[in-house]
């Protein structure tokens, strides 16, 4: 092959990769390996490509079908990761994307990387950058060289068949421009400057930490309702922000750890990316548990500390009160407390229910072995379901409620599996204001829900009011006092009674009282509807008195018992040989 032959294969081939790049956000970040980020945390290489990891394609995918430059069906990271296409739909329907994250998972490199190509690949895109100060979001697009703007750094560090922008005129200071007719401005917070342009995307950086994030989150809607795309990250602070995400809604998991998703409002696609969705950051694996090791040891208190909580674990009120469990999130990530669903069999079993209409209703069935070891099995859990239906549920047949705003999957009607252990247990222990015969009625004088459910064919157990401090220490002393060995544990099947336990906190004083007075004990009255149920089923099993435990020599009653238990809990079974004398 001659040279000049040689020469213009090679002149092809780079056309082809650029061709290939402009039409491909997927193909510019991660499979070219041309585009280059700045680590500041490494001296050694601060230059490198952007990380190839699933949950960065996932959120690369959900950028471009909120942007409509990919349909939801295409969104193939998206949907290897189990992201429900109606949630996909919504991105797709509002043009928003919401993202609360974990400190240094690499969220705002990639959507500085995902703004460069889409200013690159469409003509006349107006993007503008959303920080606190105007200087900020300056250092994100460009500031007097590109070496120190994120986007001009990765545009300046291309290779010359890519790069599309010459230096000095492709950039002011906070500005972009690109010979196709795009721009991309750094702007300061606020909504005055969105009002006044027509942007195509808009990006707010750390929104939570943006008094004045409100006023940017409403004047976008019009760009967004007129094609535009809003795009705003933000790591936790209590803010206008955390009430506009719904921080205070459930996330639903995905098949990447630590990457869920929501609507808030019912509206609004929010992504929660947690550092465990990072392999490499991932507790229980011995990479991530080095990792979180070094990383707690910069914040005074470690993985307890409330920075720690609020930064890393995503905790908008970690400031605010102390938390009962304060290893939660690392107990009630898997075994041997959270275990899999399974059957009960030789098990008595209890049933607990807490009642409400506009707050949720929660019931669970709890089982208790021969040994005394105890486990939550199944819960419904859900808000604006009648007490008919409810009772049906109890009973085992399946219901379908009426309308509920934030269903994702036909929204008018929503369907619940009946409880697979109707039948099993005796009256549901329930909160005793039950009882109280305040329900008005067409036909005679007020009656009480409990009635209500004895109308319908469910008998409830009047349970106890009070005893949050006390079930607490129990968990904590007693059923917890050995985490690798529970005496109590909780099936996958009960996500809410899970989610709950991780965000219980003892009231928290101001903090000039708190120099006169002691640390308040009393529990924080709010979602606790689960924990309310627990907590009147572990009352009736209140730890034994201590007392000497029988010798357990080889071959004693007390030794093939402990053998038995080793074996119902899948632990190593001892041998036992006898020895002969003489």
């Amino acid at each position: 092959m001659s040279v000049a032959t040689d020469s213009r294969l090679a002149r092809g081939q780079r056309q082809l990769e650029a061709e290939r790049c402009r039409r491909s956000a997927h193909a510019f970040l991660f499979d070219s390996g041309q585009l280059q980020t700045r680590d500041e945390h490494d001296a050694k290489n601060p230059v490198k490509p952007v990380p190839d990891l699933p949950y960065l394609r996932v959120l690369l995918d959900c950028f471009l079908v909120s942007g409509r430059q990919l349909e939801p069906a295409e969104a193939r990271a998206a949907r290897q990761a189990e992201v429900p296409m109606a949630w996909l739909g919504r991105l797709a329907t509002t043009g928003m994307l919401l993202v609360e994250k974990s400190r240094d998972v690499f969220v705002t490199n990639l959507t500085c990387a995902y703004l460069l190509w889409r200013a690159r690949a469409f003509a006349h895109q107006l993007i503008l950058v959303q920080s606190k100060k105007e200087e900020d979001a300056a250092k994100l697009v460009f500031v007097k060289e590109p070496q120190f703007g994120r986007m001009s750094f990765m545009e300046d560090h291309l290779p010359s068949h890519l790069r599309t922008m010459a230096w000095p005129g492709a950039g002011a200071y906070g500005n972009l421009y690109c010979p196709n007719g795009s721009h991309v401005r750094a702007i300061p917070e606020g909504g005055d400057i969105i009002r006044s342009e027509h942007p195509s995307v808009i990006f707010c950086d750390e929104a939570a930490f943006q008094p004045e994030f409100g006023a940017s989150f409403t004047a976008a809607l019009p760009a967004c309702e007129g094609g535009g795309q809003y795009l705003a990250v933000s790591s936790a602070n209590p803010s206008e922000w955390e009430t506009i995400v719904g921080a205070d809604q459930a996330t639903e998991p995905t098949a990447i750890p630590g990457l869920g998703w929501r609507l808030a409002g019912g509206t609004i696609p929010v992504l929660r990316l947690h550092y465990a969705a990072d392999p490499a950051k991932r507790p229980r694996t011995a990479a991530g548990d080095a990792w979180r090791a070094r990383a707690a040891e910069r914040y005074p208190g470690g993985i307890a500390s409330p920075r720690w909580r609020q930064e890393m674990e995503i905790e908008y009120r970690a400031f605010s009160g102390l938390k009962v469990i304060p290893e939660a999130e690392h107990w009630l990530a898997g075994p041997p407390i959270v275990i899999p669903s399974f059957a009960a069999d030789g098990s008595k079993l209890y049933a607990s229910y807490d009642h409400g209409w506009v707050s949720p209703a929660a019931f669970h069935v709890h089982g208790v072995d021969g040994d005394g070891g105890k486990v939550t099995l199944w819960e419904f859990y859900a808000d604006r379901v009648p007490v008919t239906q409810i009772a049906r549920m109890m009973k085992g047949e399946d219901i379908i409620t009426s309308a509920r705003p934030d269903a994702l999957i036909d929204p008018g009607r929503v369907r619940f599996p009946g409880c697979p252990y109707a039948g099993a247990f005796g009256p549901p222990i329930a909160d005793p204001s039950l009882w109280a015969e305040d329900q008005p009625m067409n036909d005679g004088p007020n009656k009480s829900i409990a009635w209500l459910f004895q109308r319908h064919g469910v008998v409830l157990q009047r349970g106890e009011r009070g005893g949050d401090g006390m079930v607490a220490e129990w968990l904590l002393g007693d059923l917890w006092a050995d985490p690798g060995h529970p005496l109590y544990r909780i099936t996958d099947a009960c996500p809410w009674l899970l989610r709950e336990l991780q965000g219980l906190r003892y009231k928290q004083l101001a903090s000039h009282v708190l120099t006169t007075r002691n640390m308040p004990e009393e529990i924080v009255d709010k979602d606790n509807h689960a924990w309310d149920g627990l907590k009147m089923f572990l009352k009736k099993f209140p730890p034994a008195a201590g007392r000497p435990r029988p010798e357990a020599r080889g071959g004693s009653f007390a030794w093939f018992r402990e053998q038995q238990k080793r074996a119902r809990q899948g632990r190593p079974v001892q041998s036992y040989r006898r020895a002969m004398v003489g």
